[in-house]
């Protein structure tokens, strides 16, 4: 099995800044599942726009995170731990995750794309990694306005609101978590990689301007959970943890190693390119003529 991650890294506790693919990686590495891992450039990759991306034998992939978990469960990779829930704690995992993806998945969103200087300095980088002139210019644009139209639906495009809703769900959290090691007690759970995966990327490094992670170090418990899972199950990061100092490393390697070139858009998405490009060239270069003749 493969497992497709995007976008490339930018903070080197972690192999993924996207929730969901950082849920869906722990959940692998806990369960124990054979798999490799590749970061591909584009956001196109996924037929879907959705990420993960597993694929099996070379065959189609399984594409965003409920889909990749209903597969592991099909061919049998399932946590222990969720094989012992109750009627009610397996009610608890849809309500807390519906929680983090109909809530805290849009603080995250206005903390990366919504902040201006996130976007300039930090998110900008980690969706143009991989790629080349003009599609480091396009994308990024292209997709922080598709971001900050889905977010100013439901009125997440203000920072009040953010810190507010984010704070709420901490504290929500956090009372859950208690003194336990993990949500469920001491043995981790499908949920336990949801929570993971939405925290941890909620503190990530150098990041200028977080409206999310001074509330989230704020619950020690939470921090101490999200650095349990880092110690326990990404031992190459060990030591490395939401408290962490280090020089800034941009993990460009992760693209130049690839196997593989991966290419291509959506046909619609290629479209606009191509016609964004067009436009792009007469306008330079009928400055060009007008500059030599006029």
């Amino acid at each position: 099995m493969k497992l497709f991650i995007f976008p490339p890294p930018l903070d080197e506790c972690i192999p993924t800044i996207h929730p969901h693919c950082l849920a869906v990686d722990a959940y692998m590495r806990i369960r124990g599942v054979p798999c490799e891992r590749e970061h591909v450039p584009s956001h196109n990759f996924s037929s879907t726009d959705e990420y993960p991306v597993l694929c099996v034998n070379g065959g189609s992939g399984v594409n965003g995170m409920s889909n990749v978990f209903a597969f592991l469960d099909k061919i049998g990779y399932t946590l222990p731990r969720d094989q012992e829930l109750s009627s009610i704690e397996k009610a608890e995992v849809l309500a807390y995750g519906s929680l983090l993806e109909d809530r805290l998945y849009k603080c995250y969103l206005f903390d990366l794309w919504g902040e201006m200087v996130n976007y300039e300095s930090f998110t900008k980088q980690a969706y143009a990694t991989g790629l080349s002139f003009p599609l480091t210019w396009y994308f990024p644009r292209q997709q922080k306005q598709t971001t900050l139209d889905y977010l100013s639906f439901d009125g997440f495009n203000d920072e009040d609101k953010v810190k507010q809703v984010a704070n709420e769900i901490y504290t929500t959290l956090s009372n859950r978590l208690g003194e336990r090691e993990f949500f469920f007690g001491d043995q981790p759970s499908r949920l336990d990689c949801f929570v993971f995966g939405f925290l941890r990327t909620q503190a990530l490094k150098d990041i200028p301007k977080s409206h999310l992670q001074d509330l989230l170090l704020s619950h020690q418990n939470l921090v101490d959970f999200c650095n349990r899972i880092l110690a326990n199950w990404y031992p190459q990061e060990s030591g490395m943890n939401l408290n962490y100092k280090l020089d800034y490393k941009p993990l460009h390697d992760f693209v130049q190693s690839k196997k593989k070139k991966i290419s291509g858009m959506t046909s619609e998405g290629y479209t606009h390119f191509l016609i964004f490009a067009g436009f792009v060239t007469l306008v330079v270069f009928g400055g060009l003529v007008r500059e030599k003749f006029l």
